[in-house]
């Protein structure tokens, strides 16, 4: 049953080495305080090399849990480098924020395809900007370029809130798209609404109109 299970589950064959690293709860040089202090008593550190064959080996090298401030985390930050027939060399981060609650995930990988560039923010940012009627959040921008070519790939979206927020009338819309000069079956649009009549936008603001009907419905 198992097997089954794992079948159709890609492994990468090699041999794995992995090293983490924690802090202590008692420190015993004045290094590891100050490392402590400046990190977080929660940080951590990976190590890993991945070899494939005799031809590719992968290094990793990610740390987590890094308090910069009060309500602001960086849960992320990794190294990757990729030895190989087509070498490559990445970096990411993700930054946490409490308040508003949001992450950022940010990635820049620069290889044989050429260079690659990536920015998420995932979650609402709720009054952006001091905009009372204003929140938008689950961004996505990505980018890929090539000297011979130009720009390769690019993708931008995201979703926009309108109205006052938190009153449960909002107006809510999203919108990604995604085109690839090198390969056109991966070009897509996804754009999607919640309501759109005169009514609804009045009361997504708290308006109160008197319009017929046949105006106040006229968007369906």
């Amino acid at each position: 049953l198992v097997g089954d299970l794992l079948k159709h589950v890609p492994i990468r064959r090699g041999i794995s080495i992995v090293a983490a690293f924690t802090f202590p709860a008692q420190c015993s040089d004045s290094l590891c305080e100050f490392a402590k202090k400046t990190l977080g008593a929660n940080a951590q550190m990976r190590l890993s090399a991945t070899v494939t064959s005799l031809q590719e080996i992968a290094l990793y090298a990610v740390a987590s849990n890094i308090q910069l401030g009060a309500g602001l985390t960086l849960t992320g930050v990794g190294l990757e480098f990729i030895i190989g027939p087509e070498p490559s060399v990445g970096i990411t981060a993700t930054l946490k924020l409490k308040d508003p609650v949001l992450s950022f995930r940010g990635a820049i990988r620069l290889g044989a395809q050429g260079l690659e560039l990536a920015m998420t923010m995932i979650g609402i940012w709720k009054r952006a900007f001091s905009i009372d009627y204003l929140a938008f959040g689950n961004v996505n921008i990505a980018m890929a370029f090539r000297p011979d070519i130009g720009i390769t790939m690019l993708q931008l979206g995201a979703e926009v809130h309108i109205g006052v927020i938190d009153s449960g009338k909002e107006i809510k819309g999203s919108a990604y798209v995604g085109i690839d000069a090198t390969y056109p079956r991966r070009n897509y649009f996804y754009g999607k609404i919640n309501k759109a009549t005169i009514q609804a936008i009045a009361d997504a603001f708290g308006f109160s109109i008197g319009l017929p009907k046949v105006l106040k419905n006229s968007g369906e």
